[in-house]
This record gives C-alpha cells, sequence and structure tokens, in this order.
C-alpha cells in the first residue's frame, strides 16, 4: 500500500465542476509531462523544414502588453521605437541637396550610398529569408532566448555582421547584394517608405484619433504663452526721472527664483474609474490604420483596381486584429486571404 501510494497517482473527484479531480499522492502530473515530451522537443534550437502561412500567428503579447518606449523627459514615446532600438529610426533616408537633372555633388554622392546602404539594411528586416537571415519561414526558435513561440527580430545587428562574415561572396563594395527579386521596383518602394516614416506625425495622429481631456488643457497652455509672450514684447513705458533719482544708492535686491510647485493633473468630475480613460477601441483602430496608411506607399499593394482591393482587405485585417479578445490569435493566412497577387507588377 505504501508504494502504492508513493509511486503511483491517486486523485478525488471534486464536487465542484464536471469531471475536476484533486490529486492526493504521487508525482505532479505537470513534471510527468514534462518527462514524457520527446528529446528532440527540448533542444536548443528546434529546426523545422518550413511553416505554412497558417502556422505563422502575430504575437500579440509582444505588441499589447510590451513595456512602451520612454523619452529623455519620463514620457511615453509616441509611435515606433527610439534609434537605438527601430531600424526605421537607425536608418533615415536623408535627402540629397541637389535637384533633380543637375549634375550630383560630392557630398551627394556619397550620401546617395550611405542610403542605399540604409535602404538595403531595412530590406533585409523586411525581407530576411531572401537574405539568407532567420526568419518564421524556415528557421526554428531558440528557448533560451525567448519563450515566446517566436524570435524576437527588433535588433539584427549582430546575426547581418555574423551572416557577411560568414559569407564574404554576399558582400558587394559598401553594402551587401540585393537578390535578384528584391531589385529594381522593390527598392525604390521601400526608399519610399523610409521617406514617409520621416515625414509622419504620430504624436498628431494619436491626438486626431485618440483624443483626451488633456488635450484640452495643453491647448490652454499654448495659448497662455503665446499670450504671455505678447504681453512680454509690448513697449514698457519709462521710468520717471524721480523714481530713477531714487533707485541710486540702493542695494539692490537679490532676485528669488520662483519655483512652481509640481501641479497634478485633476481628472475630470465625470470620471470615476481609471479604466474610463482608455480610448475606446474603434479610436485605436482607426490611428493604427491611419499610421500604416500614411508609413506604406500605395505601390505595395499593386496597381489601380488591385492596390485598392489589396489596402482595403490589409486594413480590415488590422481592424480585426485591434478588436480580437485576450486569447484569439490571427494568423498569417489570414491576412494573406483574399489578397491578390498576380495583378502586381513588381
Amino acid at each position: 500500500m505504501v508504494n502504492l501510494l508513493v509511486g503511483c497517482s491517486v486523485f478525488v473527484s471534486v464536487e465542484a465542476g464536471l469531471g475536476n479531480y484533486y490529486q492526493l499522492s504521487g508525482t505532479a502530473l505537470s513534471a510527468q509531462l514534462e518527462l514524457l515530451r520527446p528529446a528532440s522537443a527540448s533542444a536548443t534550437v528546434a529546426q523545422t523544414k518550413g511553416r505554412r502561412a497558417s502556422d505563422i500567428i502575430f504575437v500579440r503579447s509582444r505588441i499589447f502588453y510590451a513595456k512602451p518606449a520612454i523619452t529623455a523627459h519620463g514620457r511615453v514615446h509616441i509611435g515606433f521605437k527610439h534609434i537605438r532600438s527601430y531600424v526605421l529610426n537607425r536608418c533615415r533616408y536623408a535627402q540629397l541637396l541637389s535637384r533633380r537633372g543637375d549634375s550630383l555633388s560630392p557630398a551627394d554622392v556619397e550620401q546617395a550610398k550611405h542610403n542605399d546602404a540604409k535602404t538595403i539594411k531595412v530590406m533585409m528586416y523586411m525581407f530576411p529569408r531572401q537574405f539568407g537571415l532567420h526568419n518564421v519561414f524556415t528557421s526554428g526558435t531558440n528557448r533560451q532566448e525567448t519563450a515566446q513561440r517566436f524570435q524576437d527580430y527588433t535588433l539584427r545587428e549582430n546575426e547581418i555582421a555574423r551572416l557577411l562574415e560568414k559569407h564574404p561572396s554576399l558582400q558587394r563594395g559598401p553594402h551587401p547584394k540585393i537578390p535578384k527579386r528584391l531589385r529594381g521596383a522593390p527598392l525604390g518602394l521601400v526608399q519610399r517608405l523610409q521617406v514617409l516614416h520621416h515625414r509622419c506625425s504620430y504624436t498628431e495622429l494619436l491626438r486626431h484619433y485618440c483624443p483626451t481631456f488633456l488635450d484640452g488643457r495643453r491647448r490652454s497652455r499654448g495659448c497662455s504663452s503665446q499670450l504671455g509672450a505678447t504681453n512680454q514684447g509690448t513697449a514698457r513705458p519709462p521710468p520717471s526721472a524721480e523714481r530713477l533719482i531714487s533707485q541710486v544708492g540702493r542695494r539692490p535686491k537679490r532676485r528669488v527664483r520662483n519655483v512652481q510647485p509640481n501641479t497634478q493633473v485633476s481628472l475630470p468630475s465625470s470620471i470615476t474609474s481609471f479604466v474610463e480613460l482608455a480610448s475606446p477601441v474603434s479610436q485605436v483602430s482607426a490611428f493604427c490604420q491611419a499610421a500604416l496608411s500614411k508609413l506604406i506607399p500605395s505601390g505595395f499593394w499593386g496597381e489601380g483596381d488591385t492596390m485598392y482591393h489589396n489596402k482595403t482587405a490589409f486594413l480590415r485585417s488590422v481592424d480585426r486584429f485591434i478588436k480580437l479578445r485576450r486569447f484569439e490569435a490571427m494568423t498569417l493566412h489570414d491576412v494573406a486571404q483574399g489578397l491578390r497577387v498576380s495583378h502586381h507588377t513588381t
């Protein structure tokens, strides 16, 4: 009986619920499941032959539950992460000083080379499989680096450096060689993507599509500061002679800096819960769709009716992704479903 209690697991049914049991003795069931796993699954990197589009799931927890980027003033950074994290902020496309049709100056020639190198770096992040980098289609996941289903591809500089060092034939001059499939029109589209990202004001988009009561305070402060500046700019009347004479010989008073106390933001009286400060899902969806519409060039979607159809289908998928519940997921197959690819010129 002792061996039975120690070596075997004894369960007792629980009255609450249906089909629920409580383990009295034996090894915990969770530990037994770990022992029953095959040895190949516990390897550091699980290699796979290839994933289908229905197997590639967007990691929502990494998007919705990640820590926000903080500015130097301790405020939440709106838009993509700062220059050290996101590739579009690190690889900005700089405009040339020469006009179209004019011969390029030596400085513009050098700047054009830097722009091409930055554009290729962005393409390596967007199309890693074409460059032979780690990707979600043919590569496994390193369980020592992440507990998520897929790797975090925010920073790939070390991986790119190792690839170029391992395969010197991929290096052509100052930048890596572009695969044949990405030459021509895709290069220009990615450069256009860099320019649109630099021009897009994500802060103003957020204030437009997700307004809060703080926006009114911000406007009132701006108006008051402008009014104070105009008042300070008005000419003051010159002091009288008697006042100037009376001030002669007086000890100058020590100027005391007015230190304003930290004022706390007062909430409106109509708000009774912290949850009410959250923006509605429809506003968040509208902001995401507007940001992606301004960021992605129209040429990515095709031409004519195909462009309109693909862009509308993609934005509809974005709206559905934002409105998913906590344990719901969206796959790459769901996003690609309904897109027209036969009419693309690229």
